[in-house]
């Protein structure tokens, strides 16, 4: 997320995201801030963004072991103690595919806001 305001901010917390279908229809995912193989579970930071700098948040999903129901084509996002959101049009691929069954292909893995994209992704042991 790139600040074009006029003056700096700080950010903190989870951005609240929400994927939909090409039509605008709700995909009933599980959102966790836990993390999994590739996002962190850290607990959030402030993170100060400049004018023209960037903040940033990885997701991620597991696959689906059952006949999906649905692609995400759009991703809406809220950020904490910001008005209004935006929404993505994600790219054919990789999918984001939706599973009704439960487990780990219904949830989507939301990193925390940081200032590097590296303090999203899970550290290997």
């Amino acid at each position: 997320m790139t600040r074009i305001g006029g003056s700096a901010c700080a950010l903190a917390g989870y951005p609240k995201i929400t994927l939909l279908t090409a039509g605008g229809h709700r995909l009933r995912f599980h959102y966790s801030h836990h993390g999994d193989l590739v996002v962190a579970a850290r607990p959030p930071h402030a993170v100060r963004v400049a004018d023209g700098g960037s903040a940033y948040f990885l997701l991620n999903k597991y696959r689906c072991d059952s006949r999906d129901t649905g692609l995400g084509r759009q991703l809406v996002v809220t950020l904490p103690e910001v008005r209004g959101s935006l929404t993505l049009q994600l790219p054919r691929y990789p999918m984001l595919d939706y599973c009704a069954a439960r487990g780990p292909s219904a949830t989507v893995a939301v990193s925390p806001l940081v200032a590097r994209l590296a303090d999203a992704t899970a550290k290997l042991p």
